[in-house]
């Protein structure tokens, strides 16, 4: 932030009258670091009339902050210097590489020998496009949810960064973040901006959900080690609704069976894993 000039008695003067309008002013004086400082009455409709202050203040270049104190309030103004545009490129770059990490992870899953036994119907080049595509989709919507709410808040925001992944791994991609480039004026507005990425994310995730169990498919247990070559059958935990799923769509493993997951279900639970770690509170 930078600070606001004692001598800069228009700015000052223009602040006072706009925070009059909304709030009974007790005291007001610029301090030693240059921001302004109020002395406001509690009142109704607090919450109002700070965002439209806001509104106000972000368009003059200033960041209002507000606290409560016993029965008064304490507004500070300062100025800031918005930050210059992000560049595109860097999205589209990391975009890109994601986009190629997940092509090769897929077509490592949609083409190994095990997978072209346990699903011989499958087309490995269908199965990698649809593995890409879910991924892009529930990681995609859920930036975007991220975005739209932001705009609803009209707050400006980067565009998302996709994280590629390690292909062969288990993690094909690290996920997505995108940053506001604007303040925002209190905990509703960070709550909303926060908690609509997870929520557009969910709702895809079911919708891959229900198309990965599907194109799963039980078998017996003693095939599959057969398949694979294997003693053991190695165990997955299955999410709670994607357990849910399977068994209204009829996957389920009873005695001496397993469900194996196709790589659209793998999109499903690690998009549910996404979503459990955005919506923990300490995140």
């Amino acid at each position: 932030m930078e600070n606001i000039g004692p001598s800069n008695v228009a700015a000052f003067e223009e602040i006072t009258n706009e925070v009059k309008k909304n709030f009974t002013v007790l005291e007001s004086y610029v301090r030693s670091d240059g921001a302004i400082e109020y002395k406001l009455l509690l009142e109704k409709d607090t919450k109002d009339k700070f965002l439209g202050l806001c509104s106000f203040l972000y368009e003059k270049m200033y960041v209002p902050i507000l606290r409560k104190e016993g029965d008064f309030l304490t507004l500070y103004v300062a100025s800031y210097v918005k930050k210059k545009k992000y560049s595109v490129k860097i999205p589209l770059a990391l975009f890109a590489a994601t986009i190629v990490s997940l092509l090769v992870d897929g077509w490592l899953r949609a083409s190994s020998p095990i997978d072209l036994k346990i699903f011989p119907e499958s087309n490995p080049i269908v199965v990698t496009l649809s593995y890409v595509l879910a991924f892009v989709g529930i990681l995609g919507l859920h930036e975007l949810g991220h975005l739209l709410m932001a705009r609803r808040h009209r707050m400006a925001s980067t565009l998302p960064y996709f994280i590629p992944g390690i292909p062969g791994t288990g993690i094909p991609t690290f996920g997505a973040v995108i940053f506001a480039t604007d303040p925002m004026p209190n905990r509703d507005i960070q709550f909303d901006v926060g908690l609509f990425g997870p929520l557009t994310g969910f709702i895809t995730t079911i919708v891959v959900g229900v198309f990965g169990v599907l194109s799963s498919v039980t078998i017996p247990l003693s095939t599959f080690n057969s398949l694979s070559g294997s003693n053991q059958a190695t165990l997955t935990n299955i999410p709670l609704l994607m357990n849910l799923m399977m068994t209204m769509l009829g996957k389920v493993s009873i005695s001496q069976e397993v469900v194996v997951i196709s790589p659209i279900a793998y999109a499903a639970w690690f998009g549910f894993l996404i979503t459990f770690l955005n919506t923990l509170p300490a995140w």
